[in-house]
């Protein structure tokens, strides 16, 4: 079901609140990394907020967002955002894409950008704990792509010469992150929470070391804290970062996020404190075999990576031809 097919379905005012009871795309809460590609968005999701969605900045700007009672200074610039990216449109979002990674391009090239809000208006008068939120997405296919823009300035408005700590491979700074921050996949409209998977976490976020060994339990704290140490130094992976994170940080975690507590998928790791550019792999949470991406295959990797999920390819993505063992 398209966009268009979901609107012309669902004429009415939706119930958000009733429709949102019981919504997602068959497959359960929790799935196991090679289900991943099976998480599409729901249509009974994209049908509900439909009439919130929106192809052009008049659309947006003409919709009833501003006839909710409580709208934030914070939602007035969230919405500014939205309509910021429909006016600057698809094809300039994914441009750096084009020679740096053409499988990933190739695919959001067929996307659909929407924007509009969802909000639970019709069970009364939005609150503090009751509101409307913006969406931003790439409908590409059934995947919902949501995505951000940065806050305080992009890799490309403020150079990229010391980007978040100079951490990161060049090529991630000037195609994924050049305009964008950040990317996620949506299993329903009307919860940001709910995502099946991150494409890839933005350069300043992702997830401490230390929090991911913790999420895995006491016996895994004992066995791998002690090793991290040794390997990293201490204040790498249990001293806060400038960041707020430690500085052994994970950008990309296959795992949908109600698995986190299994040794499952696959971890991308940076250390913030350096600029070698280094990223380790870690396979299943078993972070006393860190690996090392190779740095000349590790654009193609990932792009061949992100079209991979993109695409709905059956099974995991195989990580391991492009890193070698520490």
């Amino acid at each position: 079901m398209n966009f268009d097919e979901a609107l012309a379905a669902h004429p009415r005012k939706p119930d958000l609140l009733g429709d949102l009871r019981g919504i997602d795309d068959g497959l359960g809460p929790e799935l196991h990394p090679a289900d991943l590609w099976r998480a599409g968005i729901s249509e009974a999701s994209l049908a509900t907020y439909a009439r919130n969605l929106f192809t052009t900045t008049e659309g947006m700007l003409g919709s009833r967002f501003f006839e909710f009672d409580y709208v934030t200074d914070t939602q007035e610039w969230a919405f500014e955002r939205a309509t910021k990216i429909l006016a600057r449109g698809k094809d300039w979002f994914i441009e750096p894409l084009r020679e740096l990674q053409p499988r990933s391009y190739a695919v959001l090239a067929e996307s659909t950008l929407l924007c509009g809000y969802h909000s639970y208006y019709d069970d009364g008068p939005p609150n503090p704990g009751n509101h409307a939120s913006t969406l931003e997405i790439l409908l590409t296919r059934d995947r919902a792509l949501g995505i951000e823009l940065f806050h305080t300035g992009s890799p490309e408005e403020n150079g990229i010469s010391g980007f978040a700590g100079d951490a990161w491979p060049e090529f991630l700074l000037r195609s994924w992150w050049y305009r964008l921050s950040g990317y996620k996949f949506l299993r329903e409209l009307g919860s940001i929470g709910n995502w099946a998977g991150p494409l890839l976490a933005g350069p300043y976020y992702g997830t401490g070391i230390n929090h991911l060994v913790e999420a895995l339990g006491p016996k895994a704290k004992r066995a791998y804290m002690p090793l991290l140490k040794e390997m990293f130094g201490a204040d790498t992976v249990t001293k806060k970062f400038r960041t707020g994170r430690v500085a052994l940080l994970c950008f990309l975690d296959t795992r949908p996020p109600l698995t986190l507590p299994r040794p499952l998928g696959d971890q991308l790791l940076v250390r913030m404190d350096r600029s070698d550019k280094v990223i380790y792999h870690v396979r299943e949470c078993r972070f006393d075999h860190i690996r090392v991406m190779n740095p000349s295959t590790l654009a193609e990797c990932l792009d061949r990576y992100f079209e991979h999920v993109l695409t709905r390819v059956p099974g995991e993505f195989d990580f391991m031809p492009y890193s070698s063992p520490m």
